[in-house]
C-alpha cells in the first residue's frame, strides 16, 4: 500500500471514485462504453462499478484491466466487480 497506506477511509473512498471517473471517461472516449463508481465492499476489498444504460455495449471485465490495475497501486488485493444495470435490486 506504500504511499495510500495512510489515507483514512474516506480519503481512500474519494480516490477510489476519482479514479473510476478518469477511467471512465477514458473509456467512454475510446469504445463507449461507461460505468461509474457505486460503492467499496471492504470485506472482499472489490471496488463496485455500475454499467449506466448510456453504454453502447456491456461492460467486461477485460474493458477494465487499466481501472484494476491503476487500483492495485493503491493496494494489491483490490478486485473490480461489475454491477449490470439488469442486476440492480438483487
Amino acid at each position: 500500500m506504500s504511499k495510500y497506506k495512510d489515507l483514512t477511509k474516506k480519503q481512500f473512498i474519494e480516490l477510489v471514485k476519482d479514479i473510476c471517473a478518469e477511467e471512465s471517461a477514458e473509456l467512454l472516449v475510446e469504445t463507449g462504453l461507461d460505468y461509474k463508481f457505486d460503492h467499496y465492499d471492504p470485506e472482499v476489498k472489490a471496488v463496485v462499478v455500475k454499467e449506466l444504460d448510456t453504454t453502447i455495449s456491456p461492460i467486461t471485465y477485460e474493458s477494465l484491466k487499466p481501472l484494476e490495475k491503476r487500483l492495485q497501486e493503491i493496494n494489491s488485493r483490490l478486485v473490480v466487480y461489475i454491477l449490470y444495470e439488469s442486476q440492480e435490486g438483487i
